[in-house]
């Protein structure tokens, strides 16, 4: 049972490695984007969301493969999960009772202990890349906010300028306006 179990911890091991590195390559991407936004290149920011499209379609679903593994170990190490999805918090502490049990064999019992260590040190990069890819997200969510906001404001004064149906020339000056329209602007200007 232990080898069975040990065998699922690090196929779950190596999943988490897997969304490390998709999230190392989201990392990168949400710079780019962060980068193009600054710079007003939207172009780059929209082939950063598809990118990022992609990339969150491929961690998902090695999201769902770690749950369902975190499921059947929970299930082989007799911590039935009642069809919950148990975090990888709960999963660690778990797994840590299981590891450390004492009534195994010392060899079982170290090939155990070596695991969860293993799998701790996973985790915790995990959790972190996890950690800095939401701050990331968040702040480029408010940059888009802003640029959105900023763009609802310009296209607010195109509609207000189109209604008032005057035309333009090259340097921005009305064009229909009469010369006597302009003395009189002059004129109250004068005064």
């Amino acid at each position: 049972m232990v080898k069975n179990v040990t065998e699922k911890l690090y196929k779950l091991i190596e999943n988490l490695n897997n969304q490390v590195v998709s999230f190392h390559e989201f990392l990168d991407i949400l710079n780019q984007e962060e980068d193009a936004l600054r710079k007003h290149v939207f172009l780059n920011v929209q082939n950063a969301i598809k990118e990022k499209d992609h990339l969150f379609r491929t961690i998902s679903g090695l999201e769902e493969n770690r749950r369902l593994l975190v499921g059947q170990i929970c299930k082989m190490t007799g911590f039935q999960d009642r069809g919950e999805t148990v975090s990888l918090k709960e999963f660690l502490l778990i797994y840590e009772k299981f590891a450390t049990y004492k009534n195994q064999n010392p060899e079982e019992n170290a090939i155990l202990l070596k695991s969860f260590n293993d799998l701790k040190k996973t985790a915790t990069e995990f959790q972190s890349f996890m950690t800095k890819a939401q701050i990331k997200i968040s702040k480029n969510r408010t940059v888009l906010e802003r640029m959105s906001e900023n763009i609802s404001s310009s296209i607010h004064f195109f509609e207000f300028l189109s209604q008032r149906n005057e035309s333009y020339n090259s340097k921005g000056i009305i064009k229909n306006q009469t010369l006597s329209q302009n003395k009189a602007t002059s004129l109250a200007m004068k005064v």
